[in-house]
């Protein structure tokens, strides 16, 4: 099946996070005990789901490193 260049661009990928956060009190910062990247393909129908280890260290822009479910405390989801 030939497919356009307009017709790829209108199914482009589309990517989730989920965050499971651990939160008590409204006011609380909290870590995210889940992390995963949820991908699907418009396309091909297909979904992708990838989960990143609580504990994997990385480098936290203006924060320096730390393990990844602290960027949740630090500075939450980015919405873009």
């Amino acid at each position: 099946m030939q497919v356009t260049a307009q017709e790829s661009a209108a199914y482009k990928p589309v990517n989730v996070a989920l965050f499971a956060v651990d939160k008590r009190k409204a006011d609380d910062k909290a870590n995210s005990d889940v992390v995963m990247v949820i991908s699907i393909d418009q396309q091909s129908g297909k979904v992708k789901m990838s989960s990143i280890m609580r504990d994997t260290y990385v480098n936290i822009e203006g924060h320096g490193m730390d393990k990844i479910n602290a960027a949740y405390a630090i500075g939450g989801p980015d919405r873009k």
